[in-house]
């Protein structure tokens, strides 16, 4: 019933035909003619620049549009679109849709319309941005990789863009010819040469952060021909003599072209994952490696080779090394062989590591053959390498070689100071010793004494005790048994004795050993009493006495004997044939002997004797 009808938010539904018609009292007009609303998507601004570098000095015009209907008024933004317009200081007016800035930076705007006052009531979408930048001083360079003047059919090229004294990182922008645009790096590399990558290069840097970019490079013109020799072959070759590498393991090919000497060759390698870079050069260097076939060529300003026969190199994970031994003790005085091996590919040396505990440090041993002898024990390991720069595989696992005899080594540490470990002590336990007792005599002389001499024969610092009748017993004092050395004593009582050596202690009783050897066999003396020497003495006469008179028998066997007794008339007696008559020694009696005259028949009347023996007198024996 109003004259008025509003819709407050108008889409696409509110399109469409409207009348209307009016009433006063009892008379009604007729309808109105129709009026069409065509409610559209909200529109979006356009924004253009007569130019996107800002010349020194100078400004650049923005100019907005909106092509759909009509009445908008224009607002400019710029680096962000939620901040506000920008005021007629910072962009000048030209027109209702042109403005003049002269500060670098990002542009936007967009139209509004509708409203009593300042502000419309409707805004169009914000337009596209616009980036106005300052000019660096700096001029890019094209370069091509490899730098060839003629380029072939198939071949890799790679084109960089270089801005040189840049300390930050540029975006790019290439001119090139063919319909393949490259991408906004510095490099745009052409995996297969044709004749649609011949022409003209250019690029040029911008750093959108800073609203900063370069000038127009010089063009670099390319051209792809496809000529290319077939009687030169480029020949590769493994810089090693295995083909078998290992992940992480850095390998060396080296392409080499035989005839044609005193060209200057550029190289190509393939397959294509290779680093562009490196492959121009004569050899490569694959730190990364994967399974597969490489090949190269060589070229010139006038030549190319056909490619390699392909070369394989099989890349497995990294080994690990493997140790044995041929024993796990060391037997005194020995040692022991260990061996370290690698089971796969070859060209290997071995590095050896030793480690006294669990929680020490290794120690190589310098050694880099397969096997080596170790007479110390420890804890084992080895590894493998080879190659330049030397590749290592895993470490083998540790082997344990224990010793017979154990050595001690010791190291010191002052606050974060550590010392290497001491020199090995080897330290031999052997079992319990027993002393050794000697006498130079059985039997005590009357009024003498016998020498007993006590040893140790294993290691030495001993010192030595006495025991008589009894181990049990207290040692004996120097009273019973008088030192004549560290190991000897003089003893004159008869007894069963024995010794023991002792060492070590640093106080205690008297200062008494620690340790104690084991007893030493008993040695008896015995006292020599006065009849025993008689019997001694009988037991020598009997022996003794006879013996001139079987040497005469055996001399003179028709002789006579014939004797003569001192202080008696002197009377030779005579005998044929008669053997001679001894009266027997009785057990007490001292002995004496008179002068023995032996005669012959014919002699008989002779004064003196003609064979004569010492005598021992005495005047209480006679011999009849």
């Amino acid at each position: 019933t109003s004259n008025e009808y509003r819709i407050n938010r108008a889409s696409s539904a509110d399109s469409g035909e409207y009348r209307c018609w009016s009433r006063k009292e009892n008379l009604y007009s007729l309808w109105s003619y129709a009026f069409t609303l065509t409610v559209s998507d909200k529109p979006q601004a356009s924004l253009n620049a007569d130019k996107t570098v800002l010349p020194a000095g100078g400004s650049v015009t923005l100019t907005c549009s909106v092509k759909q209907s009509s009445g908008w008024k224009y607002f400019w933004y710029r680096d962000q679109k939620s901040s506000e317009p920008l005021t007629t200081q910072e962009a000048v007016s030209l027109s209702d849709q042109q403005i003049r800035v002269s500060k670098e930076g990002e542009y936007w705007c967009r139209g509004g319309r509708g409203g009593r006052g300042g502000d419309p009531l409707y805004y169009t979408e914000y337009s596209q941005s616009v980036k106005i930048n300052t000019l660096a001083s700096i001029r890019p360079v094209v370069t091509l990789q490899p730098n060839w003047t003629q380029i072939y059919e198939g071949e890799k090229i790679s084109v960089r863009c270089e801005i040189q004294g840049g300390d930050t990182d540029w975006d790019y922008e290439w001119k090139a010819p063919d319909s393949n645009k490259p991408s906004n790096q510095n490099e745009y590399r052409i995996s297969s040469a044709s004749s649609s990558h011949s022409g003209a290069y250019s690029c040029k840097g911008y750093m959108n952060n800073e609203h900063t970019t370069t000038e127009w490079s010089d063009p670099v013109a390319t051209f792809v021909s496809m000529r290319q020799s077939e009687e030169l072959k480029a020949l590769e070759m493994l810089e090693h003599s295995w083909t078998e590498i290992f992940s992480g393991e850095k390998i060396t090919l080296r392409c080499d072209i035989q005839g044609a000497e005193g060209t200057q060759w550029t190289y190509e390698w393939r397959p294509d994952e290779l680093d562009l870079h490196s492959m121009y050069s004569e050899s490569i260097t694959i730190t990364e490696s994967n399974s597969g076939k490489y090949s190269c060529r060589g070229r010139s300003n006038e030549l190319t080779t056909e490619w390699s026969e392909a070369l394989r190199l099989t890349v497995s994970d990294r080994p690990r090394a493997s140790l044995s031994a041929d024993k796990t003790v060391i037997p005194a005085g020995g040692s022991v062989t260990l061996t370290c091996s690698v089971d796969v590919s070859s060209g290997w040396k071995y590095y050896w590591y030793r480690r006294t505990s669990e929680y020490s440090v290794g120690q190589p041993i310098n050694d880099q053959s397969d096997t080596v002898s170790v007479s110390e024990g420890g804890i084992n390991q080895c590894f493998g390498g080879r190659g330049v720069p030397e590749f290592f595989t895993y470490g083998s696992s540790e082997v344990t070689i224990k010793e017979t005899v154990p050595r001690y080594r010791c190291w010191s540490r002052k606050e974060n100071l550590y010392t290497l470990w001491s020199y090995a002590f080897i330290l031999t336990v052997s079992a319990k010793p027993t002393a050794d007792l000697t006498a130079d005599e059985s039997a005590v002389p009357a009024g003498g004494s016998v020498t007993l001499t006590c040893s140790v024969k294993q290691s030495s610092g001993w010192k030595y005790f006495w025991y008589r009748d009894q181990k049990s017993s207290e040692p004996l004092t120097t009273q019973e048994a008088v030192s004549l050395s560290d190991q000897q004593s003089r003893v004159s009582k008869e007894g069963e004795y024995w010794c023991r050596g002792g060492r070590g202690g640093r106080g205690g009783r008297g200062g008494d050993p620690l340790y104690y050897t084991k007893y030493s066999q008993s040695v008896k003396i015995y006292k020599l009493g006065v009849s025993a020497v008689f019997f001694v003495r009988l037991v020598i006469g009997f022996l003794i006495i006879p013996l001139p008179f079987f040497l005469f028998y055996y001399k003179h066997k028709s002789k006579d004997l014939c004797c003569t007794r001192r202080a008696q008339p002197e009377t030779d007696h005579q005998y044929e044939n008669q053997q001679p008559v001894y009266s027997s020694l009785l057990h007490g009696d001292e002995s004496a002997y008179e002068m023995i005259t032996m005669r012959s028949p014919e002699d008989a009347g002779r004064d003196g004797p003609s064979d004569e023996y010492s005598n021992i007198q005495s005047p209480s024996a006679q011999i009849s």
